[in-house]
């Protein structure tokens, strides 16, 4: 299969998926708002307005395909080249990591004047560097692409500047409801059915006293499809409207939203089912090449992400002496699905199981068995080193990556675990014992700034295993929720020591 230009050889094993839903789901809001498809470019600063030669220019930027930091020195000159991106033509004309580039055209460069020039410089441009390795120099020329598709659409969203999502948590942190409400406002008149929205516009409006105009955002909540009843009566956000008769009316209509169109009085049961799954594999360069094994790890993706979205992970990384497998989570995100118009895939069910937290055991085993089963398939397809694996995971990945070592730690010889939330259960005696035992080595990464999840999770789990004698380290960076340079830096190192390395 070709996927934005990269080769993933599919394999399909078994995994729940319930394309039927989605698919219904999909026919409904085609019907509903047919003709209309918001434009997410005007949910943005600029209100989408990126010219033909903005757009242009960007597109036609020169490309080196490398990513750098500042070299450990005094006076910080040159850039330290980090990880090479492959098939680039940095890596085509020979750059390797570790080299300093000290000039550029015979000029002096630093961190900021070389991001400076590349902003300047056009696909097809030839630029000369000096290169300093092992205390040698040595110059080469190179002839920058065009900026990859990926990279073209981040720096359209950089001009876009921040979304008026990103402006409304910035509210939220300031406690200035003014600015969300009037953001939240922006974004629905772009987005009119999207309930969180709604609900949210709902809350800042009770927070400040806006007590009419919280009714009326709460009730637009419930008409665009909010359910969630536990959430609304719990919420200290909705305290000054909760006693009124019409917020109670809206709630009792949330309970119409779970089921459009159902038998009365049935009763919902959950059993184990088995349908056609898939993941991707990303073999390394020299894969026809070599006929060598490979050691295998597996990305595990985020919450509504995908396995292509984050299969880019293994070339931010490095394709190089390792083989990925991504598997898909089991069911699609509605949400994702709903609100962007975009495939979403999360390993959590999309059903209401109240208060029956029992299911919670069953369902972390299915993703688990699910995950190991794409291991084992792999293993009889490709050529993969060893009996063991090791696992990248981000966020819902991280979660997974923390669960799958905890259950089945003579599986896993190392683990890296970014921005991911830890259930008390796998910190227990008996999982950290098991970890210990076989001697899997844990990575934890998590930024300081996230939101999404919190930072203290990794550090909780820090403890744990520090006290429990696991083989643990916690590194912590200035970063929000997504992956950076820096992380994709560390992620590399614990690839390098960890996986490459093949150690047992």
């Amino acid at each position: 299969m070709q996927q934005g230009g990269k080769m993933y050889k599919v394999r399909a094993v078994q995994e729940c998926v319930i394309f039927s839903k989605m698919l219904i789901y999909l026919l409904i809001l085609t019907c509903v708002i047919i003709g209309f498809f918001p434009n997410k470019a005007y949910c943005y600063e600029s209100e989408g307005k990126i010219s033909q030669e903005e757009r242009v220019a960007i597109e036609n930027q020169g490309y080196l395909g490398i990513i750098y930091t500042e070299p450990d020195t005094k006076d910080k000159a040159g850039i330290l080249v980090t990880y090479i991106r492959m098939d680039g033509p940095a890596e085509k004309a020979g750059l390797k990591v570790n080299d300093l580039i000290l000039d550029i055209d015979g000029q002096i460069i630093d961190k900021e004047s070389f991001n400076k020039f590349m902003g300047k410089t056009k696909a097809g441009q030839e630029v000369t560097f000096t290169i300093m390795k092992n205390g040698k120099k040595r110059t080469i020329t190179i002839t920058l692409a065009k900026l990859p598709p990926e990279n073209v659409q981040a720096r359209l969203k950089n001009r876009l500047g921040k979304s008026w999502w990103d402006k409304t948590n910035e509210a939220w942190a300031d406690k200035d409801w003014n600015k969300a409400i009037r953001y939240y406002e922006k974004w629905l008149e772009v987005v009119p059915q999207n309930k969180n929205a709604w609900y949210f516009l709902a809350c800042v409006y009770t927070l400040n006293n806006e007590k009419e105009k919280a009714l009326e955002a709460w009730a637009f909540a419930v008409d665009a499809g909010w359910d969630d009843i536990e959430y609304a009566q719990k919420d200290e956000n909705l305290e000054l409207i909760r006693s009124e008769k019409r917020f109670q009316k809206s709630l009792e209509r949330c309970a119409n939203n779970k089921y459009v169109s159902a038998p009365k009085d049935f009763i919902q049961n959950y059993i184990e089912m088995k349908s056609l799954g898939t993941y991707i594999a990303l073999l390394p360069p020299d894969y026809d090449e070599f006929k060598r094994e490979y050691p295998l790890c597996l990305i595990l993706h985020g919450h509504g992400s995908t396995e292509y979205e984050h299969g880019t992970l293994g070339d931010d990384v490095g394709r190089e002496g390792v083989i990925y497998i991504v598997p898909r989570y089991s069911y699609p995100h509605m949400e994702i699905i709903k609100n962007w118009q975009k495939p979403g895939w999360t390993g959590w069910p999309p059903y209401d199981f109240g208060e029956n937290e029992s299911l919670f055991p069953t369902i972390d085993k299915l993703n688990i068995d699910w995950i190991f089963a794409c291991a084992t398939d792999a293993k009889e397809h490709y050529r993969i080193l060893g009996d063991k694996v090791s696992i990248l995971g981000h966020s819902q990945g991280a979660f997974l990556s923390i669960a799958c070592a905890a259950s089945h730690p003579e599986l896993v010889k190392s683990y890296f675990a970014y921005a991911g939330f830890v259930p008390d259960v796998y910190l227990g005696k008996e999982f950290l014992n098991g970890l210990k035992e076989h001697n899997v080595k844990v990575y934890l990464a998590h930024g300081t700034e996230d939101k999404v999840v919190d930072p203290n999770e990794s550090k909780k789990a820090e403890k744990a295993m520090e006290e429990a004698g696991v083989d643990c380290v916690l590194r912590m960076f200035k970063a929000k929720h997504r992956f950076t340079g820096q992380i994709y830096s560390y992620a590399k190192e614990w690839l390098d020591t960890e996986v490459r390395a093949n150690k047992n």
